[in-house]
């Protein structure tokens, strides 16, 4: 399986309507031709999900899903972006115009990414039977949010990407949006992962409210056709969480042997820097992935998200937690960071929930980029804005201990452990 859904392409092209007129002729000549067809447009899902205008990032191009078939995603993108290449300068002329609008359009295979948790899904949910383990409160108190030291001083807006959230946590929703399936309209998770990733968020960051973006099925798995629309809903939120991870965490496409950290996808970038370049930004934090290597996954990859790795309790980096590396310009991470997630091999199984009777296990770099979200989110209930980035990308916390599997972290891997007092003091020291 690659990293991309069978028989799908997006498609993203300039709001310029002469522009538009010539994509959608070369629909009506060669759809037939090719086996193509249009399944969605992005304005028309977002409008459907009841994603209000002032929620949205204001997009300069038009986003489309196709339909293609399978074993011509390749293909099909290449054709159709030299087909408009050709027909924008029959249109336009050898012009900056012409060259403008074939450079700002896109074409690529659907990608998937997957929640970035270890472990199988359960056959049904079962939220009353979940709850915040006993090694959550060890993890609580190693980063400096024990119950004393949360300050839940202002509400603080959360959005959760993930695979929706249980009915428990309704209070705290202010606004459910399931780009999943249009015929749910409850507030749902059928996987679970999402409950409890915003179960430790809302315990973290008590005046955190949450905008919860279900965009994983059944299986855990995402695509980023809706990984971008939650993304383009984000116009109200002041941190983001992104417990998954494109890859699937393998270290390579059993398929077609591509490495893992090859699985970069410039419609999702141009998502990610639409949402960063707006006025008063969110803080996007991303999970680095269970792959065991010296890398970031995407999304985390990109250096203006926070990245986060996994510890145990010991401070110790988790045996399946990939370890920080370079981001997607080749350079260091600037904002790598450790939190716990839990561990399954060395001094016994962490895992930050328990479920009894479910193989469902709750550890990975989802959980620690939970835990990062929730400090986050409390730290901007009592300080400003840029004081909290400028902590995240000046601090310096605990060293981080090497996992007994491999070298791990040295000095240039990371900022250490994400505590509340590195990024208070990095950045009130800025101001």
């Amino acid at each position: 399986m690659c990293d991309f859904r069978d028989g799908e392409i997006l498609l993203s092209v300039p709001r310029f309507e002469p522009y538009e007129e010539i994509v959608r002729a070369w629909f009506d000549h060669h759809a037939g031709q090719y086996g193509v067809e249009v399944l969605d447009r992005m304005d028309r899902l977002l409008e459907s999900r009841g994603v209000h205008v002032e929620m949205r990032i204001p997009c300069p191009v038009d986003l489309w899903r196709i339909s293609v078939p399978r074993g011509q995603e390749v293909y099909l993108s290449s054709r159709m972006r030299i087909d408009l290449q050709r027909a924008a300068v029959l249109s336009f002329g050898s012009t900056e115009l012409a060259a403008g609008l074939v450079a700002d359009t896109v074409v690529e295979p659907n990608g998937i990414c997957s929640t970035a948790a270890l472990g199988g899904w359960p056959p049904a949910p079962a939220f009353s039977d979940i709850t915040l383990s006993a090694m959550h409160d060890q993890y609580r108190a190693i980063i400096g949010c024990g119950p004393a030291e949360v300050s839940a001083a202002a509400p603080v807006t959360v959005a959760v990407v993930d695979s929706g959230v249980s009915p428990s946590l309704v209070d705290r929703v202010e606004h459910y949006t399931d780009l999943v399936d249009a015929s749910q309209t409850i507030v749902d998770d059928r996987v679970l992962h999402g409950t409890v990733v915003s179960s430790i968020i809302a315990d973290l960051a008590p005046s955190a409210r949450f905008h919860v973006f279900r965009v994983a099925d059944a299986h855990g798995l995402v695509t980023e056709w809706e990984l971008v629309a939650a993304l383009l809903s984000m116009g109200l939120c002041q941190v983001v969480n992104l417990s998954l991870t494109f890859s699937l965490d393998r270290p390579d496409c059993i398929t077609c042997g591509r490495r893992a950290n090859e699985s970069r996808k410039i419609t999702l970038g141009s998502a990610v820097d639409l949402l960063l370049n707006r006025p008063h930004p969110p803080i996007v934090v991303a999970a680095a992935g269970n792959a065991a290597r010296a890398e970031v996954f995407y999304p985390a990859k990109y250096g203006r998200l926070v990245a986060i790795g996994s510890v145990n309790s010991r401070a110790e980096l988790s045996s399946f937690s990939n370890w920080s590396a370079d981001d997607e310009a080749g350079r260091p991470h600037p904002c790598f960071w450790y939190l716990p997630g839990g561990d399954d091999r060395y001094g016994g199984v962490e895992e930050v929930a328990d479920l009894p009777g479910s193989s469902l296990r709750f550890l990975g770099t989802s959980y620690s980029c939970a835990y990062a979200t929730g400090l986050i989110a409390d730290l901007l209930s009592d300080l400003p804005a840029e004081t909290v980035r400028e902590g995240l990308r000046t601090g310096q916390g605990p060293p981080i201990a090497a996992g007994p599997a491999r070298s791990g972290p040295g000095p240039a891997d990371g900022r250490g452990l994400l505590t509340r007092r590195a990024v208070v003091d990095a950045g009130i020291s800025s101001i």
